[in-house]
């Protein structure tokens, strides 16, 4: 009787948890300052996750704008630039609702594009062992996604004369 009860309560738990990691997003993602871009672009190399090189095409210009609201852009000496902080003075779970909207509408996309037509050079091509790590060139409009989030009362301020 006692085991019934414990297995009853172990499968619940199970079920749960089940249920609440399916809901949230993960961005698996690496990011990179790749030059310094023009007219208000970051200019990153975006290592997205995937198990095909195909689905990682598909989610890097998700994964690369996500890291530049949220995460920043590392800084690269060799391409001759700095850290770049995140955008966002919110987390995406603060505002889940309106950033899942943002993404899954495609809306995202006005603020990102492959460089090179999305070709990849053989060295960020990566097998691993569920897929691919695949290093792409992607622009991101940064000063325009900046005013998109601060607009929405979303971004951070850059400096003290920053309206």
């Amino acid at each position: 009787m006692m085991i019934k009860k414990i297995s009853k309560i172990v499968l619940s738990l199970v079920f749960i948890v089940g249920i609440s990691s399916c809901s949230k997003k993960v961005y698996n993602y690496e990011l990179l300052c790749n030059g310094v871009g023009v007219n208000g672009k970051y200019l990153v190399k975006c290592y997205s996750y995937a198990s095909t090189f195909e689905s990682a095409r598909k989610k890097v210009k998700k994964d690369a704008v996500h890291g530049v609201l949220f995460k920043g852009v590392s800084a690269n000496s060799k391409k001759g630039c700095s850290n770049q902080d995140p955008i966002c003075n919110v987390t995406y779970e603060e505002k889940k609702e309106w950033f899942d909207n943002f993404f899954d509408s495609g809306d995202y996309l006005k603020y990102v594009t492959l460089s090179n037509d999305g070709n990849v050079a053989a060295s960020d091509r990566i097998k691993i062992k569920r897929g691919y790590k695949v290093g792409f060139t992607v622009a991101v409009s940064s000063d325009q996604l900046r005013k998109r989030m601060k607009k929405e009362g979303l971004a951070r301020k850059m400096n003290i004369f920053d309206n």
